[in-house]
């Protein structure tokens, strides 16, 4: 079928927003309560999970019902070498004003003076906006200067819309420099202090090594500015499950039960691949108004080799043989391990493996979901590590544990065999071929 109802990709929100029913309605009262109370009640949220789960776009639906309110919303997107937080801000001040939106005119003129430019001086112009730069010497930038002009900005816009305020938002907060993240907490803790009638919120993502990012960068006491929510790797099953059958339900198409029950199976419950599965088995249907169990085998099929050649194929590639290694054994656990297993089928203690665990989190491929525990950041890793690790370990010059032997050790653990889901199971490491003659590598994975 044609114009597919899914948003395979990174950064694309999913048609539905699945399981993050309790966040919103969280945020939403939160929201009430800041426009009639002020900063008492402000709730800075920092969303935190491996990429892939989500945290963009529940961010996004925070900015929607936001502005539904009578919020005026500032996205900035956190990147190493692009502007900081206060040139950021004079720019979105100059497009809101040139947009009309005089109330922006007063914390124009602060950012201005912050930002080291002022006015009639040799003729310079205090204009900056995202199409005109202009290198100037930056000043000290005060806490207390912008956290004031923030909070007067905030209850102008409300002096418009009652149940309004204003919201910053920053995406990949991990990715600020240190001056920023020391900023933007000193700026929190001053509108807690010194405004606190003041309509201001505060929102942002970031990866699980964010708050050791705020550590970094001398943040005191992060975990009580904000609120960090983990988002997890996968939804739960009857989430996944809505999230495939009632965008296709929105436009007449019914999905087969087990049909859905495959991708949610094969996707693991993690969002970006259930967008991946979904797409892939959408193109392939012939419909018009159904989606068959034989039309998910053949999407599936599709999906695993976009998510191999795309993800996991060159992630595979990236580690090194200890972290393989590592990534093997929470994989023969099904995905998620305490540390004391892994150590056990290893054959090595919690603090001789440390440094591997370390790199692997560093890296984005294993998470913490709690003190003590590892788990995989990409499930579908699980299977494919199972499947190309033995590949490995005759390659390395390194004496990596056989999967056998890993595998013996985790039975004498838990006195069973570890469950595991078919998934990437089959699926083999993608063989080296020669180009065609076009110039495309036709080759996909084995499976």
């Amino acid at each position: 079928m044609k114009d597919s109802v899914y948003s395979p990709g990174a950064g694309h929100a999913p048609p539905v927003l699945a399981g993050r029913d309790e966040l919103l309605d969280s945020w939403r009262m939160m929201l009430a309560d800041v426009a009639s109370m002020g900063r008492l009640r402000a709730e800075d949220t920092i969303l935190v999970g491996p990429r892939g789960v989500g945290k963009t776009v529940t961010m996004a639906a925070f900015a929607e019902i936001a502005e539904s309110k009578g919020f005026d919303v500032v996205s900035l997107q956190s990147s190493g070498g692009q502007a900081g937080l206060v040139p950021s801000l004079l720019h979105e001040a100059n497009d809101r004003i040139e947009s009309g939106a005089s109330v922006w005119r007063r914390l124009k003129r602060v950012l201005d003076q912050i930002a080291g430019v002022s006015f009639g001086v040799a003729g310079v112009s205090a204009s900056v906006s995202k199409h005109q730069t202009q290198t100037v010497a930056p000043t000290i930038v005060h806490p207390g200067t912008l956290a004031g002009a923030l909070a007067t900005l905030a209850l102008d816009i409300q002096m418009d819309h009652p149940t309004g305020g204003l919201m910053v938002c920053v995406d990949e907060i991990q990715s600020s420099a240190d001056s920023d993240l020391a900023l933007i907490a000193a700026v929190l803790h001053q509108l807690n202090g010194n405004h606190r009638p003041a309509p201001v919120v505060f929102a942002a993502t970031g990866l699980p090594k964010t708050l050791d990012v705020l550590a970094k960068a001398k943040v005191t006491h992060a975990e009580r500015l904000f609120y960090v929510k983990g988002i997890p790797v996968t939804l739960p099953a009857d989430a996944a499950k809505y999230a495939v059958v009632e965008p296709a339900a929105r436009v007449g198409v019914v999905w087969d039960s087990d049909a859905a029950d495959l991708i949610v199976a094969a996707s693991k419950g993690y969002p970006a691949h259930l967008q991946v599965y979904a797409h892939h088995t959408w193109r392939v249907a012939t419909g018009p108004a159904a989606i068959t169990f034989a039309d998910a085998q053949v999407g599936i099929e599709a999906g695993r080799d976009e998510i191999v050649s795309r993800a996991l194929a060159p992630r595979w590639e990236r580690m090194t043989d200890r972290r393989a290694e590592y990534t093997t054994a929470i994989a023969l656990c099904g995905g998620e391990a305490s540390t004391s297993t892994i150590s056990a089928m290893l054959g090595r203690s919690a603090q001789e493996i440390s440094w591997i665990r370390e790199q692997a989190i560093a890296a984005g491929d294993v998470c913490v979901p709690q003190r003590g525990r590892v788990e995989l950041a990409f499930p579908a890793m699980a299977d494919y590590a199972i499947a190309n690790y033995s590949k490995t370990v005759s390659e390395s010059s390194l004496p990596l544990v056989p999967l056998e032997e890993m595998q013996s050790a985790l039975d004498s653990r838990t006195g069973k065999e570890p469950s595991r889901d078919v998934g990437f199971a089959t699926l083999q490491h993608p063989p080296e071929e020669e180009p065609t003659p076009g110039g495309a590598n036709l080759g996909g994975p084995s499976i």
